[in-house]
């Protein structure tokens, strides 16, 4: 599966690939010291002025505490499989509920921590401080490339890649050492959030399998197994596997009605809200334009949208072919589609040529069909 960060290179590679990384880099994590136990001893500094209380979420498991002081002491139950995170009014701090005695400061403008590098918070605060700093670096990086006065627009985007290239394999790399090293807890996970994307079905798959019994529980690990298993069944090579859909109420329609009807399917899975859908639109009207007629055709299926905004967007980009509506999740579970937009090319037959087709690569694969 190629690097969803790339699909876009021409006039967006730059700003995905950056809110990816900034987006994780964003994470605040705590420390803690002394030895784990069953209990992870909570302190909580204020100022005089300070909320009448505090929310201590652990997983799912959400706990109201009373603050009627400066300094709050709570326990809460150990569980380093899923992330915690103490809310205080406006300020949000995550951690580790890892069995340590953890101290949050909220007396400043940001919340700060006490904690030691020998603990699981310890290694957590690691991995927020190299985000952060690999964030840093990697803007500075394209900001001093887009800032070269001596550069045209296509020399920007060109050298643009090249100094995002290298960093970016840092950047996956760095996640994948901390994903083996932490098979056990939700850090391990937090970075494999981060680079899942990268992998292909059976990649990911063998990663997801290094974790722990408890770790298998995450819901998380459970969905992306779930899209892996539909993602292997619908692959290339194979049949397509067909859906219905209720269009209208009262009228049906299923993939089969224009797949596997003797003509090369492009099948275009969108919705009215996505942006990179929108932006795909004028290009599948030039392949369109150049293809349509009776080797190929294209059909678009509008996904996790509502159905009137499906139809108005479409007619407000003028689209010329067949399109679904109305899909919802149904043929995104069976195709393990978890980002739009998401284009198939099917042969004649219906067997499933390419997946996950975006830009310049589309018209590039129906080309060596459809003459």
């Amino acid at each position: 599966m190629r690097n969803r960060l790339l699909h876009e290179k021409k006039n967006q590679f730059t700003m995905n690939r950056t809110l990816t990384i900034l987006a994780a880099a964003a994470l605040v994590a705590v420390g803690c010291n002394n030895a784990p136990s069953d209990q992870t001893a909570l302190t909580l500094k204020f100022a005089d002025e300070h909320p009448s209380e505090v929310h201590v979420k652990i997983g799912k498991k959400d706990t109201t505490v009373a603050v009627g002081s400066n300094v709050v002491t709570v326990s809460v139950p150990v569980d380093v499989t899923v992330p915690s995170l103490v809310t205080a009014g406006e300020s949000r701090c995550r951690f580790i509920s890892d069995g340590t005695k953890v101290t949050l400061d909220f007396t400043g403008e940001k919340p700060t921590f006490v904690g030691s590098p020998k603990t699981l918070n310890g290694k957590m605060k690691d991995f927020q401080d190299w985000l952060a700093d690999f964030g840093k670096r990697y803007h500075d990086a394209l900001e001093a490339v887009e800032n070269d006065a001596t550069l045209t627009e296509e020399q920007k985007k060109e050298k643009s890649e090249a100094v995002s290239d290298p960093l970016y394999k840092e950047y996956v790399q760095y996640n994948k050492d901390v994903v083996a090293a932490n098979p056990d807890n939700i850090l391990g996970l937090s970075a494999l959030q981060n680079i899942y994307y990268e992998m292909t079905p059976e990649e990911l798959s063998a990663v997801l399998d290094t974790f722990s019994p408890e770790m298998q529980e995450q819901d998380f690990i459970k969905r992306r197994k779930q899209t892996i298993a539909a993602q292997i069944q619908t692959g290339e090579g194979k049949m397509f596997t067909d859906f219905e859909i209720e269009t209208e109420p009262g009228k049906k329609e299923k993939l089969s009605d224009y797949v596997g009807k003797g003509k090369y399917m492009l099948v275009d899975f969108w919705a009215s809200w996505c942006g990179p859908c929108k932006r795909e639109i004028p290009n599948l009207k030039d392949i369109y334009n150049k293809y349509h007629g009776d080797q190929f055709d294209i059909l678009s299926v509008a996904v996790w949208d509502e159905p009137q905004a499906s139809i108005d967007t479409a007619k407000a980009y003028g689209i010329p072919w067949n399109h679904m509506i109305n899909g919802q999740r149904i043929p995104t579970d069976l195709y393990g589609v978890d980002g739009i937009p998401h284009i198939i090319l099917f042969g004649p037959d219906g067997k499933i040529l390419k997946r996950d087709l975006r830009g310049d690569a589309i018209g590039e694969e129906i080309a060596k069909y459809v003459k």
